[in-house]
Formats: structure tokens, sequence, C-alpha cells
């Protein structure tokens, strides 16, 4: 490895404003250094000091910039990581502060919130840019749920993509959204006309044209709709629009919905909207989507999915009344009778309940976790629910158990009369019939000698 290259003192910039005030008197710097040192040590603090602080700014100067492996740049990579900590901490305070000043006021049904979702054909690397094909918007609140005149849905075209990502656009159309991409010839813009009802929407439904409040977006999809915003105001000259977390709203309306904590950490929220137990629901999707092979991929299908999945879990425990076609899918019955919401808090825990409980410590175990992918609150008939509208009676008779456990040839200290070993499915019938408790579901099938 070379030798740094040694830092120029106080002295070489001295001796260099000697050397040039008596030009051809000397032939080389050695001689300049011999008749400039004499009155260098004449001169007292004051009289160096400039020299010294030009010496001290060139080293900073020269400081060599460390890189990471990747070719980036630390201390710019550092920024950015204190940036996105301080940007997801102001997020956290505004939704946390909005919260609590809804609950202090009993505002909290009423207060309003936005889900967006967007749906795209391709990401350029080169421009860094996200190009849409689909943007879905919904306001809502507890009390009302979600009507048609608060959602906003339109399909997008962005004119031709650059070249060489159409064949990454098919194939992103083809595996999700099934939009067709635009084709090279294809010149049909509309994104102007998309950004400009879109900002009018939020302007209008919000009744406050000079705030605009912030959309909330699922974690997979908050980078692209983060992106196509941002090009969008900076495109069209719009008023910024902040995108939040979904799954921290969820978490924090969750909690302030009761007055003892019922969630430990955000990722049980993020867990419940990652079940989407509503995807099969074919009737809310967009006019595009709706007689395709993928309506659950339509992004007007994503939002009101979500609002349903929130006010399922919240609406009960603030005395609402689910209303089907708003709070939940049309076809739910509401009419079953549900004692509390979907997950009890640690307090509740002693009750009957057939949703799952959360713990002290923050985690379930097998028996808790394989339930019925219904909740308190959920409209979706479950196995109990099943039995009080005229199904299966609730206690299953040993024919009932041999129907869904057939014998078995004994081997291996396999009793014939034993169940199978507990299935991973949520399926309420199943997981009714076999052991409770963590791991006892496998181990209580099998017998000692």
């Amino acid at each position: 490895m070379p030798p740094k290259k040694a830092c120029k003192n106080a002295f070489y910039y001295y001796m260099i404003e000697f050397r040039d005030k008596r030009p051809g008197q000397f032939n080389n710097l050695q001689e300049v250094a011999q008749a400039a040192g004499e009155f260098w040590q004449r001169m007292n603090a004051n009289e160096r000091k400039p020299y010294e602080t030009r010496a001290k700014g060139t080293k900073n100067v020269q400081k060599v910039a460390k890189y990471t492996s990747t070719g980036e740049n630390i201390e710019l990579v550092q920024k950015q990581q204190m940036e996105m900590v301080m940007k997801e901490q102001h997020m956290k305070d505004y939704i946390i502060e909005k919260i609590h000043l809804s609950v202090e006021s009993g505002m909290l049904p009423d207060e309003p919130f936005y889900v967006i979702h967007i749906n795209y054909f391709c990401y350029c690397n080169a421009n860094k840019r996200y190009y849409p094909a689909e943007i879905g918007i919904a306001k809502f609140n507890l009390r009302t749920g979600i009507i048609q005149d608060n959602l906003f849905n339109m399909i997008c075209k962005p004119g031709s993509l650059p070249l060489g990502y159409l064949s990454l656009a098919k194939q992103i159309s083809e595996d999700s959204h099934q939009i067709p991409p635009p084709m090279s010839s294809e010149t049909d813009y509309n994104l102007d006309e998309v950004a400009y009802l879109l900002w009018k929407f939020i302007s209008k439904t919000s009744g406050n044209s000079n705030y605009l409040p912030p959309v909330y977006a699922a974690k997979k999809n908050q980078a692209v709709v983060e992106n196509v915003l941002s090009n969008f105001s900076a495109n069209f000259g719009y008023e910024e629009l902040k995108t939040y977390s979904l799954e921290y709203l969820f978490f924090e309306l969750r909690n302030n919905c009761r007055e003892e904590k019922v969630w430990v950490a955000p990722t049980l929220g993020e867990l419940e909207l990652e079940k989407d137990k509503y995807e099969g629901c074919s009737d809310i999707s967009c006019p595009y989507h709706i007689y395709s092979d993928v309506p659950n991929h339509c992004s007007q299908s994503h939002v009101i999915r979500t609002v349903y999945t929130i006010c399922d879990n919240c609406c009960a425990d603030v005395g609402i009344e689910l209303i089907p076609g708003q709070h939940v899918p049309k076809k739910a019955n509401t009419n079953i009778p549900r004692p509390h919401s979907r997950t009890t808090s640690c307090s509740s825990v002693s009750q009957t309940n057939v949703g799952r409980p959360v713990y002290d410590h923050g985690y379930l175990s097998r028996a808790e976790s394989d339930y019925s992918a219904v909740s308190e609150t959920s409209t979706v008939v479950d196995a109990v629910d099943f039995a009080a509208v005229g199904g299966f009676d609730s206690e299953f008779s040993q024919a009932d158990t041999e129907e869904w456990f057939p014998a078995l040839p004994e081997s291996k200290g396999l009793s014939a009369k034993q169940p199978l070993r507990r299935p991973t499915t949520q399926s309420a019938v199943v997981s009714r019939n076999v052991g409770k408790g963590r791991g006892k579901g496998i181990a209580a099938n099998f017998l000692g000698n």
C-alpha cells in the first residue's frame, strides 16, 4: 500500500508566499525554506494564524471519503438512514397524537382516514420511477365504514415505457392486476388527469383545501405509493401528500378502542392485515376487474378489504354495529351474537372466546394460533356459528369424530382409535377435536410402550 501523502503545514504556505514576493531569487524550495525560516522564527502567534488556518482547511479537504463494499459513500448512507429513522418517528408521533386527541374529544368513531393502494407496470432503475397502472383510495371512519362517494379509482396510462422494460411490465401484469401495459407505439397518457382528480378527491372529501391529510399504505405497497405521489407532486405542482404506515395506524386504532392494551406490538396488526380474510369478495372491484380473473388484485378491492378488516376488529369495542356493505361485505351475516371483539385483552382471556387472545409475553401457542379465520366481531360463519344456524351439532358425537378422523391400522404404537396428527390448516372443525396447548396436538396422538 503506498504511503499516505503528507499534509502541508502552516510553514509551507508561508514559504510559498515568501517565494512569490521575491521572484527569481531562489532556484528551489530548499533555498526558499532556508531564507524563510529565519523570518518564520521571529513571527508571533497572531502573525502565524492565517497560515495555520489555511493548513487546517486544506487538511479537512484532503480527507478521503470512505465507501461501502457496493461503492456508496458511508457518510451519505448514514445520513439517509438517520433521515429515515427521524421520518418514521415523526410518522408515529403524528398517528399517536391524532388518535389520542380523537379519543379525548370522544370523536374517534368519526375520525376519517385515507387508505391507498397502487398497482404498477414496472420500476425503472435509470430514473428511479414506478410507472402506475391503477390507483385506489378509500376514505373511511369507524362509524360509517366506507361508502361509494368516498371511493376513488382510476386506471393509469403512463405513455410508452422506457426501452427494455416492456417484457418486465408484461410479466408483472400477468402475475397480478392483468392491466395490459402500453406498447412501445402507444402514447396514451392521462397521469396529469389522474393526479388532478386524486388531489381534488382528497381535498374535497377532507373538507380542508389548505391542508391535505396523509394517506396510509401497506408496507408491501408503501414504496410504490411514495414514489408515484412524489412524482405527481413534482411534475404537476401539487402539494405533497405524505404516506404513512397502515400497519401502525391499525395498531394504534386497535389499542385505543379499548381501555386496556390489546396488541403488544405493531406486528400483530400487520399479521391481521396479511390474512386478508375478505380476499374472496369479488363484488367490490372496479368495473375493469370485476369481470376479470383477478378481482382480488384490483386496487379498489385492496382498500375496501382493508377497511373491512379494520372495522371488523375495532367497531365492536366502540359500540358500533356492523353494516353490511360498509363495515363488512354485503353478504355477511351480522346477526350472530358476538360478546366482544376479535382479540381479547390480557385481562379478559378467562372469558369464553372463539377468537385468539393475546398474552403478556406477546406470542401465541399452536392451539391458539390454529383457529378459525373469523373473529368475535367477524360475520363469516365458523363451526360454532354453523351449529347455531341449523348446521351440525356444536359437540361432535363419536360418529362425527370417526368421519373426520378415519380409523388407522395399529402400527408403530399408533392406536386405531386415535385421531390423525394435528393438521396445519385453520379449520375450526378439525382444530376443536385435538389436544390443546403448545405441542400437544402432535405428541398426544402417540402412545408410549
